[in-house]
């Protein structure tokens, strides 16, 4: 099911966007690193829409999109990426997230995660797990959330 485009201004349900309206609209948000980051500052609830010019659908003014893979944004995880990323490349180093799952064999990211951690003394040396910070966990987990929601989004980009 594809979003549902509304005007900004009234908030009146527009119409039904096309499959390619809504991989433009995501990859303009995409796009807008500036925007993202703010967008991933906010709450969750708050991170429903992002305005843009509705030129390109057609439409004087601003519009927004709702529902569909527009929603995907709403589940991005609300922490720093770029320390998520970091963490990752020290603890976890040259494997995607995907990878990472696939080795693991367990489905659930947090349980895939804590047999890692359960694991790091003895993949990267006696008190490697001691000295990490106290959030790895939850870093690692947000790392595999992101890429895989980023996936997502960025389908046939």
């Amino acid at each position: 099911m594809n979003a549902t485009i509304y005007d900004h201004g009234t908030g009146n349900e527009l119409r039904k966007a096309t499959a390619e309206e809504e991989q433009r609209y995501i990859n303009e948000l995409l796009g807008m690193q500036r925007y993202i980051n703010e967008l991933l500052g906010m709450m969750p609830a708050w991170r429903i829409v992002g305005v843009v010019s509705g030129e390109p659908y057609g439409y004087e003014g601003s519009i927004y999109m709702s529902g569909g893979r527009v929603e995907l944004i709403n589940q991005l995880p609300n922490v720093d990426m770029e320390r998520a990323s970091q963490l990752w490349d020290r603890y976890v180093g040259q494997n995607s997230a995907e990878e990472f799952m696939a080795l693991g064999g367990i489905e659930d990211i947090e349980e895939s995660v804590e047999d890692y951690m359960d694991d790091l003394d003895g993949i990267f040396g006696a008190g490697t797990l001691a000295e990490a910070p106290d959030d790895i966990e939850e870093m690692l987990v947000a790392y595999i959330q992101h890429e895989r929601i980023m996936t997502q989004l960025e389908g046939s980009r």
